[in-house]
């Protein structure tokens, strides 16, 4: 598991055809790298991103089907 919480924003993209279950429209993924070197994948919450951006990220619910909560990490602009 990660140790640091904060990194830089590799890249991105924004998803528009997702599953019809699910809530939004758009998804916006990132790749991040860890200011201790690991690179993780997680969702952007954040309007305009920016590759080399500063970021920083938390583990939250990313998804919700029926009773069940999915966890994983959001990524939000520092």
């Amino acid at each position: 598991m990660p140790t640091a919480k904060t990194g830089k924003l590799i890249t991105f993209t924004h998803l528009y055809t997702l599953p019809a279950n699910y809530e939004t429209v758009r998804l916006t993924l990132g790749i991040v790298q860890l200011d201790d070197g690991l690179k993780i994948i997680g969702q952007l919450k954040m309007e305009d991103p920016k590759i080399g951006m500063k970021v920083k990220g938390k583990v939250a619910v990313v998804r919700t089907d029926e009773y069940d909560k999915h966890l994983g990490m959001i990524f939000y602009k520092l």
